[in-house]
């Protein structure tokens, strides 16, 4: 009985260890992290945009927040990029 509680308090970490896992690789995913930031950009953005097109006076919202928030998403991304084009051209010219 003792045994079998074990087994399976085993397996269940196994599980929660590979749910992590696969979260971490999902959160961390460049391409992602980039559609994640322009979609925070373009709808900010766009709120931004209609609110200084209808308002008088400047008023702090939190969607000016969200751009800079999306800002910093997208320029985390930049590097990743920029890896994975240098990756492709070496390989390109180890070839050809």
């Amino acid at each position: 009985m003792l045994s079998r509680a074990l087994l399976e308090i085993h397996r269940h970490e196994e599980i929660e260890t590979g749910m992590i896992i696969l979260l971490r690789k999902i959160v961390a995913n460049p391409y992602l992290n980039l559609l994640v930031g322009l979609s925070l950009l373009y709808t900010s953005g766009s709120d931004a945009w209609y609110e200084l097109q209808t308002i008088d006076r400047f008023h702090l919202g939190t969607h000016h927040g969200v751009i800079l928030f999306a800002l910093l998403h997208i320029l985390k991304t930049v590097p990743d990029l920029f890896e994975g084009l240098e990756h492709i051209n070496n390989a390109e010219s180890r070839t050809g």
